[in-house]
């Protein structure tokens, strides 16, 4: 008798999957073999209708043509020399700081995770400061100084928590953890660790947390305070940059930090992420002379990745992307808003262009306490049948909000919202 696959991998991969994410409802019933624009297909005959979109980073949607087609090219002429810079390397560098008001200087890396640890690091160098502030349920990568406090239970919020084993204490004694979207506790954070907090690290969206959204005036608050305590004010852009807006969530709120970090939509699937800022800062870095903060990576930049960053970036010049994102996703979460609202649902259905959410409460949603208010069992139920009923993917896990591509139309968001009606009507009896 044959093995089904999705058996084995769990035989020869930890969970049968290779990031923890990966784990959820109906995940181990298959295996994905095949992809293309909206939709994804499995080992077991099925082709599903994905929402999902890589959790933000197939901006475009799987295998872009356009995306594979710069990928391709650049592999048959270049490989990974390891020595030097690429022309690739330089196109992107500058594309990226030609959209990004920010940002100076650009470093490449291959993941978001790189990018924050990166963050800290030169910033903790930069400003002589020991400390970062970070926010009760933002998720910044999986390195230890940023993994506290994300998915904080109601029984240890207000306390230092950490949802993993194996990391120390003391890599995260000078983590400080703050409220969303509350200046004031902000303020009184840095006021009592004066002269000792080198960065802000800020997602300017709440992304982990469902997509809460800044209050108005939040960010630029940020902005002033850190200007005030001397501290860098880090944007963690890994799902809102070149997704929300080609020059990011900070364009739209005309907020510049002093380093951005960014990835995912960027390479529309591809391995690419990086981080910028101004040139006093980026110039710490080891690569120049006199720098003092190190940095490497055999694969940062590598020139094929390089050239699906420039092939979405060019795709993005040329064709109305952020319009037909943020047209689709303000009519997706408008009728998902009413149909919670006609089967007697308590929700808000939060978001941003192409990202949304339904909080299954009562009320709205400002920080991550509120968020705990949410229905979670109610919308894994509704995800789970979504993607078992209908062959929808909107990951059924809590907290992740959804995401529509470039690929997608009013034909795909019609058949999400029909899906949804016909589960909240089994799930109201």
């Amino acid at each position: 008798m044959t093995v089904p696959l999705i058996t084995h991998a769990k035989e020869v991969i930890p969970g049968g999957v290779n990031s923890a994410i990966r784990v959820s409802p109906g995940s181990d019933r298959f295996v994905i073999t095949g992809s293309s624009g909206p939709y994804v297909s499995t080992d077991t005959g099925r082709t599903i209708l994905d929402f999902q979109s890589a959790y933000g980073a197939t901006v475009l949607g799987h295998n872009d043509p356009d995306v594979d087609r710069a990928v391709a090219e650049t592999a048959r002429r270049l490989d990974n020399p390891g020595y030097g810079v690429t022309d690739a390397e330089v196109t992107l560098a500058d594309m990226i700081i030609d959209r990004v008001a920010s940002i100076e200087k650009v470093l490449l890396v291959n993941t978001g995770s790189e990018a924050t640890y990166l963050a800290i690091r030169v910033a903790r160098s930069v400003t002589g400061r020991p400390k970062i502030l970070k926010f009760e349920g933002a998720y910044h990568g999986w390195h230890d100084s940023v993994l506290v406090n994300t998915g904080t239970p109601a029984s240890r919020l207000g306390t230092t928590y950490l949802p993993s084993t194996g990391v120390l204490p003391g890599a995260v004694a000078d983590t400080l953890v703050a409220t969303w979207n509350d200046l004031d506790d902000v303020e009184a954070q840095l006021a009592r660790h004066e002269g000792q907090v080198a960065a802000i690290l800020v997602d300017p969206i709440l992304s982990s947390a469902g997509g809460i959204l800044p209050q108005p005036g939040f960010l630029e608050g940020l902005r002033r305070i850190a200007t005030a305590h001397g501290a860098l004010l880090v944007f963690d852009e890994l799902i809102t940059g070149f997704r929300v807006a080609v020059g990011g969530y900070q364009s739209l709120v005309g907020v510049d930090p002093d380093l951005t970090t960014f990835g995912k939509a960027i390479g529309n699937g591809y391995p690419i992420a990086g981080i910028g800022g101004t040139a006093a800062v980026m110039d710490e870095f080891s690569n120049v002379p006199g720098g003092t903060v190190y940095m490497g990576g055999t694969y940062n930049g590598h020139p094929a990745m390089a050239a699906a960053a420039i092939a979405v970036l060019e795709k993005m010049d040329r064709e109305p992307v952020h319009a037909q994102l943020d047209r689709l996703g303000a009519r997706l979460r408008a009728g998902l808003q009413e149909l919670y609202t006609s089967h007697g649902i308590d929700a808000t259905v939060t978001g941003i262009g192409s990202v949304w959410f339904p909080f299954l409460l009562e009320g709205e949603v400002h920080d991550y306490r509120d968020s705990l208010r949410h229905d979670r069992d109610l919308l894994v139920r509704i995800r789970s049948g979504l993607l078992e009923d209908h062959d929808i993917l909107v990951t059924p896990v809590n907290w992740k909000s959804g995401k529509l591509n470039y690929s997608h139309t009013e034909v795909h968001v019609d058949r999400l919202l029909a899906a949804t009606d016909a589960v909240l009507t089994e799930v109201s009896r």
